[in-house]
């Protein structure tokens, strides 16, 4: 009696046996290299993220200077608004803004509704196109602001203002701050 008729059928069982066992070999070897879901190298990652500055955005930038911020410290700023008017930045690098918000003080909601702040520009936050622009920014138009560059991104606030609010700032990206001359 010739087994030749089993042979096939038993490379069949061994390759199903093998291909079977392998899932199971992958997941001991998974288990092993001490991850569980192979995320571990990215939990490490985001844990070293969650500790890192977030950098300067207009959402923190917001977030610091609430409308109420100033009301019992500046008689002529207890509402403070952020506004889009772009009128903060010199012609030349109008083109290379990409995001822009002045932050102006008013005594009360009347001027809010006939936008006239009792100050204006106390806080600039705008966004560039290139570095270089934001640099160029900070150098020929924030003469008296405190300044915070984050790459293309520039936070100022007048030094006559707030001496706390720029080094506030700055902890959000872990940046230097560029003192202004004073205007007293």
């Amino acid at each position: 009696m010739s087994l030749a008729h089993l042979r096939p059928a038993r490379r069949t069982t061994a390759r199903s046996a093998a291909l079977a066992t392998l899932p199971a070999l992958l997941l001991a070897l998974t288990a092993c290299s001490g991850s569980d879901d192979g995320d571990d190298a990215d939990d490490k990652d985001s844990s070293s993220d969650d500790d890192a500055p977030a950098g300067l955005s207009f959402e923190a930038i917001e977030e610091l200077t609430p409308t109420d911020r100033w009301a019992d410290s500046n008689p002529d700023c207890p509402m403070a608004q952020w506004d889009e008017n772009p009128t903060g930045v010199d012609e030349e690098l109008l083109p290379k803004v990409t995001f822009f918000r002045q932050l102006d003080c008013y005594v009360d909601q009347d001027q809010i509704d006939v936008g006239f702040p009792e100050l204006i520009q106390v806080g600039i936050y705008v966004e560039f196109a290139d570095e270089e622009s934001a640099a160029q920014y900070v150098e020929d138009e924030a003469y008296f602001s405190d300044a915070v560059v984050d790459g293309s991104k520039v936070v100022t606030f007048a030094t006559s203002f707030d001496t706390d609010i720029a080094d506030e700032a700055a902890e959000l990206c872990d940046c230097d701050v560029r003192e202004g001359e004073s205007t007293d």
